[in-house]
């Protein structure tokens, strides 16, 4: 086997590397779609849930309004107040429910599998502990599938280089060949008979001086890829190491506003049940009643919301740092 074809080998063999990349990449991406997917499914469930209990809220509060209409201990303001909020916690209760169809219509196409396939999720959360930026950018740059693809494409350039330096390098041809010669000079010669053998090695040296200046061409324009590959891998970690900051701060941040809202949502919670005991007591207005039922729903929400984004934020740095197909979740 000559240079050339080894070297030839080991394109094939780069290349083949870099298919399995390239293969890695899709399924990344693919997984990636589908967890972001399901994680928006589990907030738009749990939004349905806080949802759906303040509709009840509502309509308790509707029942309470006629009756007390009909007793003569509200006005039919109260009731025509309470009817409205019903009406819209019902809307947004369905507009929700909606949008929990469609994704999960998109994720069931994710999947593969049937449209209307039904199924439940999990909105229960966990969250890595042990995160640090350090352990996640050494893991980046040795183990981020487009560095790793870069890398490839470098390791090849570099192989192009070879191949094409081959071109020039003289050949060099062994032959052997093993001679017997027996000469009979009669009786008129010094001696009768001659015999002799052996053997010869022979080495030949070639190349190819005419090839209109193809090999020179082709050379230079191999280097010329090199250094477009060397400064591409460049530019990846420089992107890498952006996206990497970036990420990590808005998880950072994400996970703050997670424990914030948590504050807020508790604060809401109690503040909402001394309103309702006031406002069964009648110290209180509807209106008083409905702005902390109001209140407590949109910290649910905001707490909801901090949760997931928090967790989408995480599943980004997982694949900038190539840990997403061995992640627990």
């Amino acid at each position: 086997m000559d240079l050339e074809e080894n070297i030839t080998i080991q394109k094939l063999q780069e290349n083949y590397n870099l298919t399995a990349l390239q293969a890695r990449k899709v399924m990344e991406n693919t997984l990636f779609n589908i967890f972001f997917a399901y994680y928006e499914i589990a907030r738009l469930t749990q939004d349905q849930l806080n949802q759906n209990k303040s509709l009840a809220i509502s309509k308790e509060r509707l029942i309470k309004a006629i009756f007390s209409f009909e007793y003569g201990q509200n006005t039919k303001l109260d009731v025509l107040n309470a009817e409205v909020d019903f009406n819209s916690d019902s809307i947004n209760y369905l507009n929700i429910s909606q949008s929990l169809k469609t994704e999960k219509n998109n994720l069931n196409l994710l999947l593969g599998r049937s449209i209307t396939t039904s199924f439940e999720v999990d909105t229960t959360l966990s969250f890595y502990e042990d995160l640090a930026f350090e352990v996640l950018s050494d893991k980046a740059h040795s183990n981020n599938v487009e560095v790793l693809e870069q890398n490839s494409n470098l390791r090849n350039a570099e192989t192009n280089i070879k191949i094409s330096s081959a071109a020039i390098i003289p050949s060099v041809g062994l032959n052997t060949r093993y001679n017997w010669q027996n000469n009979d000079f009669g009786p008129v010669g010094f001696l009768a008979t001659q015999q002799s053998n052996g053997l010869n090695i022979g080495a030949t040296l070639s190349w190819n001086l005419w090839d209109g200046g193809k090999s020179n061409t082709l050379r230079q324009n191999t280097k010329i890829a090199l250094e477009n590959e060397s400064l591409s891998m460049d530019q990846t970690l420089l992107n890498l190491d952006r996206n990497l900051n970036n990420a990590w701060t808005s998880y950072q941040t994400a996970l703050f506003i997670m424990m914030a809202q948590n504050k807020n949502l508790e604060t809401n919670q109690r503040n909402f049940e001394r309103t309702k005991e006031q406002y069964n007591l009648g110290q209180i207005t509807s209106i008083a009643f409905r702005q902390a039922q109001l209140n407590l729903l949109n910290a649910q929400v905001n707490y909801n919301n901090a949760r997931y984004s928090a967790k989408k934020f995480e599943l980004g740095l997982l694949q900038l740092s190539g840990d997403l197909l061995q992640a627990n979740f």
